[in-house]
């Protein structure tokens, strides 16, 4: 990923890229959220399924932005379809009632010009599994490993 952003960020193109990312396999995460109903032709498809993580690189997107509208995998294809597939009342093409329904991913890029405060994604060094990776904890892992030791006494109190 790291080495097609950077080439995107480089390229001419740049100003009119909208880079996806999409993690089409939830990778067995717990989410805590019942999937909404959809609109879909198919009654056994009116249903989302778990909620998938998304990157949407742009220089038209909000820096440091997130979003908490739904989106769904049908939203690339009407995102896809609005820009480039119009016909001449500015109509798209009718594919289901899922892409009807789905919100395009245009509505992230709220920016009024592109971005120029986009920095490349310097290299990261793989670390060999038989080399020690040592550095000064974070405060962070200092307050779990707290945690954690404060959880062990209890129980062996208890």
């Amino acid at each position: 990923m790291q080495q097609i952003y950077n080439a995107l960020l480089k390229s001419r193109a740049w100003d009119r890229t909208l880079f996806v990312v999409t993690y089409d396999e939830h990778g067995g995460f717990y989410d805590h959220v019942q999937p909404p109903q959809a609109e879909d032709d198919w009654p056994h498809l009116r249903s989302y399924g778990v909620r998938v993580p998304a990157l949407v690189i742009s220089p038209w997107v909000g820096k440091q932005s997130v979003s908490h509208a739904v989106f769904d995998h049908a939203s690339i294809v009407k995102t896809i379809l609005l820009r480039f597939c119009r016909d001449q009342d500015g109509r798209i093409p009718q594919i289901s009632k899922r892409v009807d329904a789905a919100m395009p991913l245009s509505v992230l890029l709220t920016e009024d010009k592109p971005r120029k405060d986009c920095l490349p994604v310097p290299a990261l060094r793989s670390i060999p599994a038989d080399e020690k990776f040592e550095t000064e904890p974070s405060e962070l892992q200092n307050l779990m490993r707290a945690l954690y030791e404060e959880v062990a006494t209890d129980d062996k109190t208890n």
